[in-house]
């Protein structure tokens, strides 16, 4: 270095004054002359009295930038070190590129005046060409940028540095080759427009672009390229200088939000009932006004923007803590990509009139190309009426389950289960009073008038009168209490009847009932009521109420519950009647075998006596005939009473071998020379006296009616199978043979088959008669269904 360095600093910043003489008096022995304006140091230049030139980057007459080059063109060899006060990558690869040799971007809290007399004193010490080439790569090559210098007509190419190879996919030796080859680098479908841009940068057009680039894979690559034309003192292009920055991410963070904005729209247009847009880095949330008036916020403020907190502060207390959480997930983001985070929740709020909603929020973060959230836009439907519905149908779904527990419990009676039914009813339709009516109806005094299901209670138009009696009620009104009546035309069932299926009537002061007799008598608002028929004849009405009328009507769930509970209620009335009717039966059968086992069993008696007096005084045939028609008649009555006693379906199984089962009731049965063979080892569970009638009365069948003479017992795989070699059974009779009086003998009762089959439906078995095995040729029973039995 010179003994004393003359440096010539070009700044009109208001501390230039001050930078000098520090800078003077940091770096002895430096000499520092200042200047204003670009025009005052090209004629200072031109004495050629300065060893350096320093730029500032604010000058009277031009930006600092723009000086470098027209200074570079007047002086080729001279060092000129660019001193901006906000420096960055961007403009020190520009400032290179317009020919300076150096570069010390300053800071707020530092001048960095060391720095700036070193890089003077290495501009003195080193020729020019050199000082140029080793700041171009220093910068270059700590950058992840792509830094370029080419011709001003493309022809040449003064400098890239290695990351064009990285991100490129194309070597830097192919490029200096052929100054074009970076073409070959960039999407088919994007070459056409770089072409264009080359041409615009080299007619003196500065300008920006964006393109795909590496083929290596498959052209998914972004980048934006910064170009600038460089002239020389006539003002014509001399170099093109520039950088590349991948912006792949941002390209893809750009389609996730066109997407994201595209199903914002869609959500508009599906229903939301506003949008919101949050300036993340100012906490400033912008929203409609419909938006604002769902959280209780003036529309005006929410135009203008208020705090995120002020929006959630109207959530409801439960759901905030939660919402806090996802908005802070979302703009934390997740893995590689933070930032860009989906947000969607549910979630309640208080609105302006402080009525609760449920709303359904969904949003994008957006970042920066750094990664930092900035905007969240998303929008808010109201979702109250679909969460009202969810909650109906669970609450559908828990009444059913309870329904079904009442009504599949054993150990409630039919009042317990009406009584339980309608409270489960009460609190599904949030109604006080529910009850179970019967109508006794009357029609002018003919007592065979009645009202079929789906007949109206009117006899030609004109509406019928009757009585209404409360048999089961829920709830306190005093009117409808269990055992209540009333005339039928101050009911609000006479309404009921006279419709075909189902009346609602969600506010009884807004109908035809306001003013009448049965709104003056029960004072109801509110009723939800349907027939009941049992056996096709209508047995009277199922209905809910409450005293306060509601305009809100009753949903269509709320009305297939009370369809369902009469359902219910008609068949559980159907079958307490069939039972009742059955224990008459079972009643009436019992006095039957009672007379029939006393004031038939006595004639008899006193009958076969005389005929062993008489026999002893004659050996006529015709006392023969009279014995056989005594036993006959002792058979019948014996059947009869087996039918009647054993009429119902009681039974106490017990493990019976089944082998010595038949062998001990063939032994009761009179075969004659007939034989038996039993071909099972199987231990069946059964009660003891019912399978004794069925074995005897099939072994009876096969002998008295089949004429056989071998009757076989043998294994199934669900039961067992008895066969005989008789007469048999005709094939289209054998859907008969089990019905009571179907015999083919002239002696015979008709009732063995029918004692058979009720002793098989006792235990839940199956009988069937059906076309004998080959050999046999007779009768083959076949007994199913056998759960209980085991192989010994």
């Amino acid at each position: 270095m010179t003994d004393h360095p003359s440096v010539l600093y070009v700044d009109d910043a208001p501390d230039a004054n001050s930078i000098a003489a520090r800078l003077e008096s940091e770096a002895v022995p430096i000499t520092v002359e200042r200047a204003a304006s670009g025009a005052d140091a090209l004629e200072r230049l031109a004495a050629g009295e300065h060893d350096c030139l320093v730029v500032g980057d604010t000058l009277a007459d031009r930006e600092g930038i723009d000086f470098v080059g027209p200074a570079r063109d007047r002086n080729p060899s001279l060092p000129i070190v660019f001193y901006p006060a906000n420096g960055s990558e961007e403009l020190a690869g520009e400032a290179v590129a317009r020919g300076a040799s150096g570069y010390v971007g300053r800071q707020s809290s530092d001048d960095r005046l060391g720095t700036l007399a070193e890089r003077i004193e290495e501009g003195v010490d080193t020729p020019s060409v050199t000082r140029s080439e080793r700041l171009l790569t220093e910068l270059a090559e700590n950058t992840g940028r792509v830094l370029y210098v080419f011709s001003g007509d493309w022809e040449e190419l003064h400098f890239v540095n290695s990351a064009y190879e990285e991100l490129w996919g194309r070597s830097v030796e192919a490029l200096r080759d052929d100054p074009t080859d970076f073409l070959e680098g960039i999407h088919p479908d994007d070459r056409e427009h770089v072409r264009e841009a080359m041409d615009a940068l080299s007619s003196g057009e500065s300008l920006e672009i964006d393109y795909r680039v590496d083929p290596r894979t498959e052209f998914e690559r972004w980048v934006r390229v910064r170009g600038e034309p460089i002239r020389d003192g006539t003002g014509a292009v001399v170099r093109i200088a520039g950088f590349v920055t991948e912006i792949t991410g941002e390209k893809r963070r750009e389609q996730e939000l066109r997407e994201t904005k595209r199903q914002l729209e869609a959500a508009i247009q599906a229903g939301a009932i506003g949008t919101w847009e949050w300036h993340v880095p100012e906490d400033r949330l912008v929203a409609g006004p419909e938006f604002a008036r769902t959280f209780g916020v003036d529309p005006d403020a929410a135009r203008e923007g208020v705090s995120l907190e002020r929006f959630i502060s109207s959530i409801h207390e439960a759901d905030r803590e939660r919402v806090e959480a996802a908005v802070e997930e979302a703009i934390s983001g997740s893995g590689s990509d933070p930032g860009s985070g989906e947000y969607e929740e549910e979630y309640r709020v208080r609105d302006a009139d402080g009525e609760v909603r449920w709303v359904l929020a969904r949003g994008h973060i957006e970042s920066d190309e750094d990664g930092d959230p900035i905007r969240f836009p998303g929008t808010l439907t109201d979702i109250t009426d679909r969460k009202r519905e969810e909650r109906e149908r669970q609450a559908t779904v828990d009444f059913l389950q309870q329904l079904y527990d009442v009504t599949t419990d054993p150990g409630l009676e039919l009042e317990e289960k009406v009584a339980r039914m309608l409270e489960l009813g009460c609190d599904r339709l949030d109604l006080p009073y529910g009850f179970l009516a019967r109508i006794d109806l009357e029609s002018g005094g003919d007592p065979q008038m009645e009202v079929s299901a789906g007949e109206s209670a009117t006899v030609d138009g004109s509406p019928v009168d009757g009585t209404q009696t409360i048999i089961e009620a829920h709830g306190t009104h005093e009117l409808l209490q269990t055992g209540t009546c009333c005339p039928l035309s101050e009911t609000y069932c006479r309404r009921t009847l006279e419709t075909d299926g189902l009346t609602a009537i969600p506010d009884v002061t807004d109908s035809a009932l306001e003013g009448g007799a049965a709104h003056g008598r029960f004072d109801l608002g509110r009723y939800i009521g349907s027939r009941v028929t049992t056996d096709g004849e209508l047995y009277g009405t199922l209905c809910f109420a409450g005293t306060d009328p509601d305009e809100t009507s009753f949903t269509d769930a709320e009305r297939t519950i009370v369809r369902l509970m009469n359902q219910w209620v008609s068949y559980e009335l159907e079958r307490h009647r069939a039972r009742l009717e059955l224990e008459q039966t079972n009643e009436r059968l019992e006095a039957f075998a009672s007379v029939v086992s006393h004031d038939l069993r006595n004639p008899l008696n006193v009958a076969s006596g005389h005929l062993e007096l008489a026999r002893a005084e004659s050996d006529s045939d015709h006392l023969a005939e009279v014995e056989h028609s005594l036993e006959r008649i002792e058979t019948l009555v014996e059947d009869l009473l087996t039918l009647a006693r054993e009429g119902d379906d009681a039974i106490d199984p017990e493990p019976i071998p089944l082998a010595e089962s038949c062998r001990r009731c063939w032994d009761q049965v009179d075969t004659g020379d007939a034989a038996l063979t039993v071909d099972t080892d199987r231990t069946v569970r059964a009660d003891p006296t019912r399978l004794r009638q069925l074995l005897e009365n099939l072994f009876r069948n096969a002998i008295e009616h089949g004429d056989a003479d071998t009757v076989a017992v043998v294994d199934l795989p669900e039961g067992f199978a008895l066969e005989d070699d008789g007469s048999g059974i005709p094939a289209d009779e054998r859907d008969q043979v089990f019905e009571t009086g179907y015999t083919d003998a002239e002696d015979g009762t008709g009732l063995g088959l029918s004692i058979v089959e009720q002793a098989v439906g006792a235990h839940g078995w199956r009988i069937e008669a059906v076309e004998p095995t080959e050999g046999w040729g007779g009768a083959r029973f076949e007994v199913t269904g056998v759960d209980g039995l085991e192989c010994e």
